[in-house]
């Protein structure tokens, strides 16, 4: 049996085998498969059924050769209809089967995003989301690309920022993010968040108004306690830092919880007779040296020569065991026991949960307008080597505020 590699030259050998067949039987002979197969080696299968069909003029009309003809054309149609409804079937359920494919890759990218959309406007403990961007397709210039992430938005003096980019093919160390203060034309330049936490500190200094509050026994009450700032405009875009219990500490029992409020022990040992958490906190100071009788079981800063830097975390946390005793000395700031941070802004006063039962407050009242600046935000992608590079989602987060 000779190659055969189209469709349509498999049915013509069907077709041309059993018409060679009949012929045979017709003829009285049963013929074998090689007689068979001989006579249909010398049939072209590429050509159509029909070959040629000639009527001169004058001559007597065959109406066999006709209606012969005229089967061979309906042949030679009936395969090329088969064959064409067979193909365009085959490409239609392919077709098909990629449509559904890619619709249900684009149901599962839908279902992705919401579900992202649904973390970042759940989540807390990663900060507030200033840009999120999904499916950027940058135009690529000499093996690099620009993207405006924003032409215009407010940034916090002082806050921290993270950028983070999820992309194939490219590397985290070629892409670099310029903050553009529109104000003074300076730009800032940051990398992406990776394992070096990297991050981007809006530069700054913060404005504030000040207010030392001193109450009495009869205004103080535990738990819910009224707080009046004079020259206030008590606005809920503002943001308010309170501490609580000038020159005490808090010492909390780690077994019953219960809280006990104390006098700093400066030039006098304070001594803790159960295991319990100490904690207070230093404001405007640079450092703190303590005196142990023994070493505390845990703490929230490094001791270098019994001292302690507080420059940038004014927090101090002290876990001790029974039978501790310690005393302090700073070189500059105020001591306060508590920082404050269950605060309703009402329109005239301030509410605070005191429940410490403290007198003495410190108040920070941090105008959002005045320590806001307005920025550009743009990024830079470096040594770009696949010409489809595509972006998945790029998304700037801010951390903390001061």
């Amino acid at each position: 049996m000779k190659t055969i590699k189209y469709d349509d030259m498999i049915k013509k050998y069907h077709y041309y085998k059993n018409v060679i067949i009949q012929d045979y039987i017709k003829r009285g002979i049963y013929p074998n498969n090689s007689q068979i197969e001989q006579t249909l080696n010398r049939i072209n299968l590429a050509l159509s059924i029909l070959q040629d069909y000639e009527i001169h003029e004058g001559s007597d009309f065959d109406t066999a050769k006709y209606n012969d003809t005229l089967r061979q054309i309906h042949t030679d149609l009936q395969y090329l209809y088969e064959i064409t409804n067979v193909t365009i079937k085959s490409r239609l359920n392919y077709l098909k089967s990629y449509l559904k494919s890619h619709l249900i890759d684009m149901q599962n990218r839908a279902n992705t995003y919401n579900m992202r959309a649904l973390i970042e406007k759940n989540s807390t403990s990663l900060g507030n989301t200033l840009i999120n961007k999904n499916d950027v397709y940058p135009s690529i210039v000499n093996n690099k690309c620009d993207i405006v992430l924003s032409d215009s938005i407010k940034l916090y003096k002082q806050s921290k920022l993270a950028c983070f980019v999820t992309a194939d093919n490219i590397s985290q160390d070629d892409i670099i993010v310029e903050f553009l203060n529109k104000k003074t034309g300076d730009s800032y330049y940051s990398t992406v968040y990776n394992i070096d936490h990297n991050t981007f500190n809006v530069p700054g200094d913060l404005t504030y108004n000040k207010y030392n509050i001193s109450l009495s026994d009869n205004e103080k009450v535990n738990r819910k306690t009224v707080l009046n700032l004079s020259g206030s405009t008590y606005n809920k875009d503002n943001k308010y830092d309170i501490y609580g219990g000038k020159n005490k500490i808090i010492i909390r029992n780690a077994d019953t919880g219960e809280c006990e409020v104390k006098d700093v022990p400066i030039n006098t040992a304070c001594q803790i007779s159960e295991h319990s958490f100490i904690e207070f906190y230093i404001l405007n100071g640079n450092s703190i040296t303590f005196t142990f009788n023994k070493k505390p079981i845990n703490t929230n800063f490094q001791l270098i020569n019994n001292s302690a830097d507080v420059s940038k975390n004014n927090r101090i946390f002290i876990e001790c065991d029974s039978d501790f005793v310690f005393d302090i000395s700073v070189d500059s700031g105020e001591i306060y026991a508590n920082k404050i941070t269950d605060i309703s802004i009402g329109l005239n006063n301030l509410t605070i949960n005191n429940n410490h039962g403290l007198n003495d407050f410190i108040v920070y009242e941090y105008d959002k307008e005045k320590n806001q600046e307005e920025y550009q935000i743009n990024m830079r992608i470096n040594n770009i080597t696949d010409p489809h590079m595509q972006i998945d989602s790029i998304l700037i987060k801010e951390l903390f505020t001061v």
